[in-house]
């Protein structure tokens, strides 16, 4: 899949070389961390950890069109009910932006590239420390509504 929006091109993780790009944006153990992701120091597992999350997720490089940079990924992965059953038509949302690429509304923007892909009836649901102040404006600004400031949802109606 490939999408471009204004000014990104949203594609699917699909070679090796995507996977390698991934690898080297998520070295950044800041970055990792942010988005709650545990990945391994050394490269040759990081990459393996890497694969094995494209395998189970729908995963979204989002790159500058111009030069082709990596400037970060969106996630989609299933959604587990109270009780650890698979929600139908239920994901969660996950992203990070490379620190260099942030600011300049580029996640809200591949958010919102992401949402237009979704059927109607999709809900999808963002869980987000309540100090990330940056992820909860994209969330809102995208649409997503939250009672508590930590998880958010969206309901994309459906047209």
């Amino acid at each position: 899949m490939r999408v471009k929006t204004k000014r990104l091109i949203l594609q699917s993780v699909s070679s090796d070389d995507d996977i390698q790009r991934l690898a080297t944006l998520l070295a950044d153990p800041f970055l990792a961390d942010q988005v709650g992701l545990l990945l391994p120091e050394t490269k040759v597992e990081r990459i393996a950890a890497i694969k094995m999350l494209v395998k189970g997720n729908h995963v979204l490089l989002i790159n500058h069109p111009a030069n082709g940079d990596l400037l970060g990924m969106i996630e989609l992965s299933v959604y587990h009910g109270e009780e650890g059953e698979i929600l139908a038509h239920q994901y969660e949302l996950g992203y990070l932006l490379a620190e260099n690429a942030r600011n300049n509304g580029y996640m809200t923007e591949a958010v919102r590239g992401m949402i237009e892909l979704l059927p109607g009836g999709t809900i999808l649901h963002a869980i987000v420390r309540e100090e990330n102040t940056p992820s909860r404006r994209v969330l809102a600004k995208c649409g997503f509504t939250s009672e508590d400031n930590k998880h958010w949802i969206l309901h994309k109606l459906a047209i």
